[in-house]
């Protein structure tokens, strides 16, 4: 069911595999430079000068093993699942 949001909250996309979780965001008009990550357990907080988005992923997830890309306003994050 999509969820309602306002101008200034990120459309999110979220997938699942066997290892891993897949995160995707529209921040279009946000510089990647503006962009933080921040990962806790089953929690990703996307934070630029005007989002503050947190995000509950369907699992645990390693603290320190999250890749990202920033693209034309879309941003990737993998995180690998804890075992």
């Amino acid at each position: 069911m999509p969820r309602m949001t306002d101008a200034t909250e990120p459309l999110i996309d979220i997938f699942e595999d066997e290892d891993s979780v897949m995160m995707i965001a529209n921040l279009s008009g946000v510089e990647e430079e503006d962009v933080k990550l921040e990962v806790e357990n089953n929690m990703l907080t996307i934070s630029t000068n005007e989002i503050h988005e947190k995000v509950v992923l369907p699992t645990t997830v390693k603290k320190d093993a999250v890749e990202s890309a920033y693209r034309n306003g879309v941003l990737e994050v993998r995180l690998k699942k804890a075992t």
